[in-house]
């Protein structure tokens, strides 16, 4: 209960939702603390100590072309609860706004005032399916028929950076983990994030002593434009296709054989950039971005080249440079090249070289 608030009132006081209707409480929503909140279904819960999963969260989402005011989600909101005959329970409606579909989070605990257990069972769901679709045709929103295929939209939608606030979250994180976690070959987290940062994705297992981080799951974080984290995540589990942690595991080591074929290529085109050549690291780059090849380095707090990958775009795969062998790693690719402003300096020196040995043509 206390994650599950807390996770909504951060949200609030980062002005990425707001509390829109507080159901059976003693105060008005607009005079509740999080302390209020947090007591009164703490009162609930304290009847039934022996149920572990003691709250239930509602998410009622709403096509990304429709304007629904806060007045008007509150009133689906408070009628959805009222007709799924939930409206007895306390319960919160928050209004997030960290996408671009409208949508609403409703939270109550299951257990009731005789502390008896609140099952929602399947056909709770069937009966939930119902009431959405008169809500749809009273309130004139977009069918719920065409919500029910938005996995098939996704799948086929092309894939492009996350921006936040512009492109829809959930539908961009389902284009862009549909299409890189099948395709290419990683084989750790921080593999699969040097894929995922082009497109303004974070694949994290949360901060040490996280809940998220204790119980081994992922998330994927939306980041800026500078790769800094966004407070904007979606949960692993959530996503088509499941990309936790624990599936992402066993790629891993399928990976590993799946790219070995493609090693040779890749070592192939780093020898070929340097052979007979004096390359500055931004050469480096541009030769290998001809091979299909993208490059990642991560320096320390001197500046200093600490770690390097490589991203094979053609055969899909990634490698780290330690991987590849010693001549491959950020330490002997930085000694391998020159200063931006040596390598200006032979190459004025090669265009004056070749002025000089040119033959002259006899006028006419």
């Amino acid at each position: 209960m206390r994650w599950i608030l807390n996770y909504h009132e951060h949200k609030v006081q980062d002005g990425q939702a707001e509390c829109l209707y507080a159901g059976n409480f003693l105060k008005d929503t607009e005079l509740l603390s999080r302390e209020d909140k947090r007591f009164h279904f703490q009162r609930l819960i304290d009847l039934n100590d022996r149920l572990k999963k003691n709250m239930t969260q509602i998410i009622l989402s709403f096509h990304q072309s429709e304007f629904v005011d806060n007045n008007k989600m509150r009133l689906i909101g408070r009628e959805y609860m009222r007709e799924m005959a939930l409206d007895k329970q306390p319960f919160l409606i928050y209004r997030h706004y960290d996408a671009v579909n409208p949508h609403a989070h409703i939270i109550l605990t299951n257990i009731k005032s005789d502390g008896t257990s609140l099952k929602l069972e399947r056909r709770h769901y069937f009966h939930s399916r119902n009431i959405t679709k008169k809500l749809d045709q009273k309130y004139k929103l977009v069918p719920s028929a065409f919500m029910a295929r938005v996995d098939e939209w996704d799948r086929q939608q092309v894939i492009q950076k996350v921006i936040h606030g512009v492109t829809p979250l959930h539908s961009t994180f389902n284009a862009v983990l549909g299409n890189i976690i099948p395709q290419y070959k990683y084989t750790s987290l921080d593999e699969l994030n040097i894929i995922l940062r082009s497109y303004n994705i974070r694949a994290s297992t949360g901060e040490d002593g996280s809940l998220v981080h204790r119980h081994r799951g992922l998330i994927y974080l939306a980041l800026d434009e500078r790769s800094k984290k966004n407070k904007a995540y979606i949960k692993a589990s959530i996503l088509m296709g499941k990309p936790t942690l624990k599936n992402l595991e066993k790629r891993f080591v399928q990976n590993e054989a799946l790219r070995e074929p493609h090693r040779q290529h890749l070592t192939t085109a780093i020898d070929w950039a340097f052979y007979k050549k004096t390359l500055s690291f931004e050469a480096f780059e541009k030769a290998m971005e001809k091979e299909s090849i993208g490059i990642f380095v991560q320096k320390d707090a001197k500046g200093d080249f600490e770690n390097i990958w490589y991203t094979d775009y053609e055969h899909k795969t990634i490698f780290n440079g330690n991987d590849l062998g010693e001549q491959y790693t950020a330490g002997d690719i930085s000694r391998r090249c020159v200063t931006a402003e040596i390598y200006q300096e032979q190459q004025q020196q090669s265009e004056k070289q070749a002025l000089r040995v040119r033959p002259r043509l006899d006028h006419m």
